[in-house]
């Protein structure tokens, strides 16, 4: 068998080039600050319970001082095969959002129990 490339996400959001994922119900816990230049982060003081809830502390605060803005040019899973893996408990995204996107992805779809940072 030729490997052939692919995408897997985890968790399944699936953006269009440049689409944001907020017109979904918003998640308390999940807050991203918007900083005068525009780029965002996860806010410091929510990230564990928004983003890595089953992390250690430590695990989450290497997460947390990790962070980066990824721009999004091109949609990848519009060309390539996708696997997607959604967790029960994840705080960052609204599930039906994240249903929606793998959905419309065409995505192999597997569940486990964990947080966004699974």
């Amino acid at each position: 068998m030729t490997p052939r490339p692919a995408l897997v996400r985890t968790p399944g959001s699936r953006p269009h080039a440049r689409q944001d994922s907020y017109r979904f119900a918003p998640t308390p816990a999940f807050v991203i600050d918007v900083a005068d230049d525009g780029f965002g982060f996860l806010n410091r003081e929510q990230f564990k319970a928004g983003f890595a809830a089953d992390a250690s502390d430590r695990e989450a605060a290497f997460m947390r001082d990790a962070q980066v803005e990824v721009a999004v040019t091109k949609a990848a899973w519009r060309s390539k095969p996708s696997w997607a893996v959604i967790a029960t408990e994840d705080n960052a995204f609204d599930q039906a959002m994240i249903q929606h996107m793998v959905q419309r992805a065409g995505a192999t779809i597997t569940t486990v129990p964990g947080s966004h940072a699974v």
